[in-house]
């Protein structure tokens, strides 16, 4: 039995060729151009986006306590 690429994906990601609004620009190009999707490449942009917000909630909870801290002593 061959491995079938997009049912691997299909189950383990939820992957539907037709939506691939949620994937950059340059994935969403590689998957339209050679119908192929490279599963590492998918795993690290996740990486990236959870990195980014992270990033970006770690800097929220810090503006709120600089206000709290600015409050609390003025």
């Amino acid at each position: 039995m061959a491995f079938d690429e997009r049912e691997y994906l299909l189950k383990k990601f939820g992957w539907n060729p037709r939506k691939l609004s949620g994937f950059r620009r340059s994935v969403r190009q590689e998957i339209e151009e050679t119908n192929q999707f490279d599963v590492k490449s998918h795993l690290a942009e996740k990486r990236r986006q959870r990195k980014i917000k992270r990033t970006i909630f770690a800097l929220w909870i810090a503006l709120i306590a600089f206000t709290a801290w600015t409050i609390w002593h003025s």
